[in-house]
């Protein structure tokens, strides 16, 4: 017969038990927007650091009172690390988005991509985030599992904007203001090229989700309570 276990030794382990951190498969490893309300919106910007046009971001984002997330490359954080402590004296977050935007790599080359880029944050006088953006969006079971080792939450879009593809300033503001919802997530560039017709539409986006009653915010507060179900977000 199993010797009984006082009922002090299980209360005990039920208070040290509730206190301990969840493993990391009980949080949301993936995550394509936050909860709905209060109606928020993040804009998150990737492929940079640049010298010119994520500083002109910047200016805008001031300039109407706005926090964004900015993605970086870390091979381009290396060169540039003045413009991240930059994003960040402004209060806007930094995240990772790889060394140098592979679309395939090995584990290790993934990992080495990864760590290389929080490091450099670090080596900058600034401070990595949690937050992860495979590049090109691509999801792995190797992608995930180094989420999961790494301690990161992968954060993937509502909204691919279409400046990647040339999209003019005018039908670039539409596209994101129409197709965003309260807790939506949009993709933005401000490098990889030449970005000037998405520093022309920034304006024009914060000014068309406010009219819509939508407030960019910083992915940290939209994801402050748990995410929906990613399936049951609004994609466009």
């Amino acid at each position: 017969m199993p010797a009984r276990v006082p009922l002090a030794l299980l209360a005990l382990l039920f208070v040290l038990g509730s206190t301990l951190p969840r493993p990391a498969s009980a949080k949301q490893l993936v995550v394509r927007c936050g909860q709905p309300r209060p109606p928020r919106v993040a804009l998150t910007f990737d492929d940079g650091p640049h010298p010119r046009f994520t500083r002109e971001i910047l200016a805008i984002l001031k300039e109407h009172k706005v926090k964004a997330t900015f993605f970086v490359l870390g091979g381009l954080a290396r060169i540039f690390p003045q413009i991240l402590r930059e994003i960040e004296a402004q209060g806007h977050l930094l995240a990772n988005h790889s060394w140098n935007h592979p679309r395939t790599d090995t584990p290790d080359g993934w990992r080495t991509q990864i760590q290389r880029t929080q490091d450099v944050i670090r080596k900058a006088g600034a401070h990595p985030t949690q937050y992860y953006r495979p590049p090109h969006g691509i999801v792995t079971p190797v992608v995930k599992q180094l989420a999961t080792e790494l301690a990161l939450t992968i954060v993937l879009y509502t909204v691919l904007s279409s400046d990647w593809q040339g999209m003019k300033a005018e039908a670039l503001t539409q596209q994101v203001v129409k197709g965003l919802r309260p807790g939506g997530i949009v993709v933005l560039h401000d490098g990889g090229r030449n970005r000037t017709e998405t520093v022309k539409a920034v304006p024009g986006i914060i000014k068309g989700l406010r009219e819509k009653g939508l407030e960019p915010v910083r992915l940290d507060e939209l994801l402050a309570a748990e995410a929906p179900d990613p399936k049951g977000c609004h994609r466009q």
